[in-house]
């Protein structure tokens, strides 16, 4: 996609979220892979790389402040869960794709090649990276607004309990217990990105056996998803065995 009709294309994005931007070459902003910006010989700092962490920082604020008018009486432990749950890779993969958030993507060559649009790694980064933009260009007012529109259902079913926001590695380990088998092992297989914005690649073994992989954006979020996939599986095995 060239610059152009990158930048005539987000007007669909602005519709979608109900903001129409002060500078729209900030929103387009937001959507420049670093891919992209090497390939094209762009300045530095003119990729997304440091609005994803800015807006990183701002969803766990709003969404915080959120659990803390909400749920006054719940203990500190639970509300940290729940943040958790609500800011998770997999959530926040499901509403970037809900916004079509791959279509507005700048990319290199080689990403388009290897169907970058479609990388949860890159959807993610691009939602937090439009969370920053509109901060800097309407305030934490319009910030708030479009995260609240954004996760209202989701923060329902959690305080109505209709989502699943437990520990995946506390139900792992219970679940092995279960079976009379060893607790579960966690090994980093490897690290990936600048300390600012560092992804890890996560091994699940059981009773000696690596089981299954799992990446985050942190060594627990990984080690959480792992711990959801094998737990599934293990499940799943567990069925067909009887």
């Amino acid at each position: 996609m060239k610059v152009d009709d990158n930048t005539k294309t987000l007007a669909k994005l602005e519709k979608a979220i109900g903001y129409s931007f002060n500078s729209k070459e900030l929103l387009r902003q937001a959507f420049v892979h670093k891919s992209y910006k090497y390939e094209h010989s762009l300045p530095d700092g003119a990729d997304n790389e440091k609005l994803e962490f800015f807006g990183d920082s701002i969803l766990g604020f709003i969404i915080s402040h959120i659990l803390y008018q909400r749920l006054s009486g719940i203990e500190v432990g639970t509300l940290a869960k729940m943040k958790s749950y609500l800011v998770s890779s997999k959530n926040l993969y499901s509403l970037a794709k809900r916004l079509n958030l791959g279509e507005y993507l700048l990319l290199s060559k080689g990403e388009e090649v290897t169907k970058g649009r479609k990388k949860q790694s890159l959807l993610v980064d691009s939602y937090e990276a439009l969370i920053a933009v509109i901060y800097l260009d309407g305030g934490l007012s319009a910030a708030e607004k479009f995260i609240i529109s954004q996760f209202r259902a989701i923060i329902e079913d959690l305080i109505n309990q209709k989502a699943e926001f437990r520990d995946y590695k506390s139900m792992l380990q219970e679940y092995l217990q279960s079976l009379k088998l060893s607790e579960p092992l966690y090994r980093v297989v490897k690290q990936e990105g600048p300390d600012h914005r560092r992804s890890y690649l996560v091994e699940l073994i059981v009773e000696g056996q690596p089981l299954v992989q799992a990446k985050g954006k942190s060594k627990k979020e990984a080690e959480e998803s792992a711990a959801d996939k094998g737990l599934k599986i293990l499940k799943k095995s567990w069925e067909k065995s009887k």
